[in-house]
């Protein structure tokens, strides 16, 4: 896996705030606007990579299907994807100690 800040400074350079993210994984490639971005959201995206690891390329096209889906369902595309609220439960149980679950190849 490859992380890669935009940026190393703390602060991302004022062309960066016209991005529409903070960090993005493609594969095993994490980007991320600034190296501490990177740290704070290092388990989600690292969710994200294990996710296109089960799913392979077919991931590239189950993650916008699936944010059309909650589109179509009157959802939050984003916020409702399931790939993204995976992540977030994986964030959460890391920030809350629930090594379990963090861990866990199911959720």
């Amino acid at each position: 896996m490859i992380e890669v800040a935009l940026t190393a400074r703390g602060e991302a350079s004022p062309w960066m705030r016209w991005l529409p993210f903070i960090a993005i994984t493609f594969g095993h490639v994490v980007v991320g606007t600034t190296r501490p971005e990177l740290e704070r959201l290092r388990v989600h995206e690292h969710e994200h990579v294990r996710q296109y690891e089960r799913w392979g390329a077919a991931f590239f096209a189950a993650y916008p299907l699936n944010s059309l889906w909650q589109l179509l369902r009157g959802r939050r595309p984003y916020l409702d994807n399931c790939f993204e609220v995976q992540a977030r439960e994986k964030e959460a149980a890391a920030v809350t100690g629930d090594l379990t679950a963090a861990h866990s190849e199911k959720s």
